[in-house]
């Protein structure tokens, strides 16, 4: 199965399914990934959905449902779902970035920067210290914004969106 959504076949997926026995929350994911691929998108999120309330440890189905969920605009649905899986695996900070970015989608930036606090636990995340510094700058909170600004520069001294955050602190304190 792996294979073939490698290869993007959502029907060689099916045919699969069909044809052999499989564990309900391993049925129901791939036949959320089949739908991912066709890009319908309620069908994978009712696939996604099914598998993590048929597993709820089985977090590829939870972070695929969040994504999915996004995409369809159900920002609310989206929060709940990404909370979740944050709550099964409370240091992937890729998980905690998403929801710190549904957050602010919804407004709310508090807990959006909450999440992204979370997430720099992380010491590979370099993207939720980037999200988190421009909104602390945009805040008028230079201090803060400064602090991980340097962060951000000893995790990713060459990443151009580095350069991009100094540039904005310095902007905003002209």
């Amino acid at each position: 199965l792996t294979v073939l959504e490698l290869l993007r076949d959502p029907i060689g997926i099916r045919l699969v399914l069909e044809g052999h026995e499989f564990p309900e929350s391993r049925r129901q994911f791939h036949l959320g990934v089949a739908a991912e691929l066709e890009q319908d998108w309620e069908a994978a999120a009712r696939g996604y959905g099914a598998a993590a309330a048929a597993d709820v440890g089985l977090t590829p189905a939870w972070a695929r449902w969040a994504e999915v969920l996004g995409r369809l605009e159900r920002w609310e649905e989206a929060e709940r779902t990404w909370a979740r899986f944050c709550a099964e695996s409370p240091r992937d900070g890729s998980a905690w970035r998403a929801l710190g970015r549904v957050r602010r989608r919804l407004g709310r930036t508090d807990e959006a920067l909450e999440a992204w606090e979370q997430a720099i636990k992380d010491p590979r995340e370099v993207e939720a210290l980037l999200l988190a510094g421009a909104l602390r700058a945009s805040r008028g909170e230079g201090e803060a914004a400064g602090a991980i600004l340097a962060e951000a520069r000893k995790r990713a001294p060459l990443d151009p969106r580095v350069a991009k955050l100094a540039a904005l602190i310095e902007a905003l304190h002209d």
